[in-house]
């Protein structure tokens, strides 16, 4: 509707200023032209002007890192040429105000860090940017105000910290479980029981998404069946195919727990969240010390790790993720010689 392609039902809209649109990579691209003939074609087809095509040329081409293939006709581009140049011709659209639907999920993690680097100096320079994207590590590190409709109505908006934690508890469903009714381990149980996982930010908001050193907070309700001493009680953290990547756990910050029968509720909380981007499996664990686990189980709820600002620089930590590799320990760095 803001770009003008749809009527909208009801309402209006009102912009002042010059509109641009990245609603699609490539849209009018021809196989049969060279690709500085769709340079040409494709800002004609999106809005610029000759003259503001021929003026920025050269920049297009550096940004698009194809300037060898250039007179070669981009039916003989690989997909990964093909959607860098038709970024770099859409990226130097000159507008006041900038719709981005998705398109920056393009080309290798290299280009697309060069990518959300233009982005980002659009914004610095006054212009107004809408991006739609379900990345979420994106939308925080460009935006600083989001909006969640669902079926056209606004369900939440506000900092995009906050938005962001509301479409997690919404879409995902799973920062509260009920352990009573999922799968637990071939365990005796005779001790105590694992009733319920909740998962939240430091405002107490229910969230399964974070960003790199942000903190987390756990909670986790026991039922205990009868009395014990010296019990274990700890959050498993694995990798998005089960290899274990960290463990939260109770004796280890000094807790020797003495229990009586009733239910218990335990917080733990994470200050800084030092894992890479990617999807966690969380799990929980209840034990008499030094014996087997009483009740286990190995996958609860997944938590969202997004990249951040975590060293004050955004530094692509998504270009080294990969199983095996999945925590961020800060280092000081300097040049002796």
């Amino acid at each position: 509707i803001l770009a003008r392609i749809t009527e909208p039902t009801t309402g209006q809209i009102t912009m002042h200023g010059r509109v641009a649109r990245m609603l699609e990579v490539g849209t009018g691209f021809n196989p049969e032209l060279t690709g500085r003939e769709n340079i040409y074609l494709n800002g004609a087809i999106i809005g610029m002007k000759k003259s503001e095509i021929k003026a920025k040329f050269d920049d297009i081409v550096e940004f698009s890192g194809v300037g060898k293939f250039l007179d070669t006709p981009v039916k003989h581009y690989s997909s990964g040429m093909y959607v860098r140049l038709a970024f770099a011709v859409a990226a130097h659209l000159d507008a006041d105000i900038l719709l981005v639907d998705e398109v920056l999920a393009v080309g290798d993690a290299e280009f697309q860090k060069k990518c959300l680097g233009k982005m980002s100096d659009l914004s610095r320079s006054g212009k107004t940017i809408i991006l739609v994207s379900h990345n979420m590590g994106v939308i925080l590190s460009l935006c600083d105000k989001a909006l969640l409709l669902r079926e056209g109505k606004v369900e939440s908006q506000g900092k995009t910290q906050s938005v962001l934690n509301h479409y997690a508890s919404a879409i995902f469903k799973k920062s509260k479980i009920n352990l009573t009714k999922i799968k637990h381990d071939n365990r005796p149980r005779e001790f105590g029981l694992l009733t319920e996982l909740a998962i939240y930010d430091t405002k107490r908001n229910l969230c399964t998404i974070f960003a790199m050193g942000d903190a987390i907070v756990f909670t986790i309700s026991l039922k205990c069946i009868k009395k014990i001493s010296s019990a274990e009680i700890g959050v498993k953290i694995s990798s998005s195919i089960g290899i274990a990547v960290h463990y939260l756990t109770s004796s280890w910050e000094g807790m020797k727990l003495d229990l009586e029968p009733g239910t218990h509720i335990f917080e733990i909380t994470v200050p800084k969240i030092l894992l890479l981007p990617g999807k966690y499996i969380i799990g929980a664990w209840f034990l008499k010390e030094s014996m087997a686990s009483d009740d286990s189980i190995q996958e609860i709820t997944i938590i969202e790790i997004i990249s951040g600002n975590i060293n004050g620089h955004l530094a692509n930590f998504d270009k080294y993720v990969y199983s095996g590799s999945e925590v961020y320990t800060i280092s000081n760095w300097r040049l002796l010689k």
